[in-house]
């Protein structure tokens, strides 16, 4: 089970964000993107912007590279100009950078963190040491938005980060894409996504279970940090709320229902309360609906957990627009599946 040791200070106008780039190198290829989120992060938010020496880096993948990588980390955190960390993009080998992090950087400067996709693995490791890290919006897949944020965004982002709460509900958005930019595009600067409306959360299993920590993210880098020191143990799933997405990948459903038979033969699903299973990238509705049917076939068919709470269709991942979730914070559905934070990770 993850403990929360430390709660972190909100950000406010004028804020200082780091951009770290721990794992791909798109801030260096498409440098276009990567500004335009530098621009959207100082134009809609008054936020000042603070680049780390290998956050427009080629990738190597040499071990000077990873040093260099794990380096830009613990100078964002011991930087007292900086208020939060955001990740340039994901990726897929930032668990490379796991053994060199020095975790007394990290709990002596507790700050924002967040990301998603190849960042869940930072995000674990954080909230393994008592931070509560967030699985949201990174710079280039959130903020480099060519037609500007959405005011829901923007309302979501504030609310969360910068306004005053001890109870966090969370809006449904109205709507939402899969769509993507091309980014090789010469018209991406005037790109348009298409977007579509929304529907609501969809309960799977009611189940009796309506409160857990949250835990989680993208769940083929929960799958990649599996076996390792870094992973999720036995412990750390004690009145889990589970919530994983797929990414633009598209692992196959019969990959995620293998994955969690994985975790079940590990004890998971007699020790977690929820389940919360982000909208998949690239499914057809078919494909989604077959996704779900497989979680309902491992958790409450094989290994009985009529208990655990299980939802669907929700705003996080690899879908725009991204909910913030920080992970080890407590978190409540209702008899519709609407979320709500009854823990809050700042002071």
């Amino acid at each position: 089970m993850f403990r929360l040791s430390h709660k972190l200070k909100k950000l406010k106008d004028g804020a200082t964000i780091g951009i770290i780039s721990p794992s791909s190198d798109a801030a260096s290829i498409f440098p276009e993107v990567y500004q335009l989120g530098v621009g959207n992060l100082k134009k809609y938010f008054n936020f000042n912007v603070k680049e780390f020496a290998a956050t427009k880096a080629r990738y190597s993948p040499s071990q000077e590279h990873v040093l260099a990588r794990v380096k830009d980390i613990h100078a964002a955190f011991l930087d007292k100009e900086v208020d939060a960390i955001i990740t340039a993009i994901g990726g897929d080998d930032s668990i490379r950078l796991l053994p060199h992090l020095d975790k007394n950087i990290v709990e002596e400067n507790p700050k924002i963190f967040m990301g998603f996709s190849d960042a869940v693995s930072l995000l674990t490791y954080f909230a393994k040491l008592g931070l509560p890290s967030f699985h949201g919006p990174a710079l280039m897949a959130g903020f480099a938005e060519p037609e500007g944020l959405m005011p829901e965004v923007l309302k979501h982002f504030k609310s969360f980060f910068m306004d005053a709460w001890k109870t966090y509900p969370y809006d449904v958005f109205t709507q939402w894409t899969e769509d993507k930019y091309g980014w090789t595009d010469s018209n991406f600067p005037s790109r348009r996504k298409s977007y579509v409306r929304n529907t609501p959360p969809h309960i799977l299993n009611r189940g009796t279970n309506d409160i857990g920590i949250l835990v989680g993210g993208c769940i083929e880098i929960i799958e990649m940090l599996k076996g390792t020191a870094f992973g999720l143990q036995s412990e750390d799933w004690g009145n889990a709320a589970f919530f994983f997405e797929t990414s633009e990948d598209k692992p196959t459903p019969d990959y995620v229902k293998c994955a969690l038979r994985s975790y079940g033969m590990a004890g998971a699903w007699h020790k977690a309360s929820l389940i919360l299973i982000g909208k998949s990238r690239g499914y057809s509705m078919d494909e989604y609906r077959e996704l779900e049917d497989g979680v309902l076939e491992v958790v409450v068919r094989e290994f009985g957990a009529k208990n655990i709470r299980i939802v669907s269709n929700y705003d996080f991942g690899h879908t725009q627009p991204i909910n913030i979730l920080p992970i080890g914070c407590t978190i409540q559905t209702d008899d519709e599946g609407n979320l709500t934070l009854i823990e809050s990770p700042f002071e």
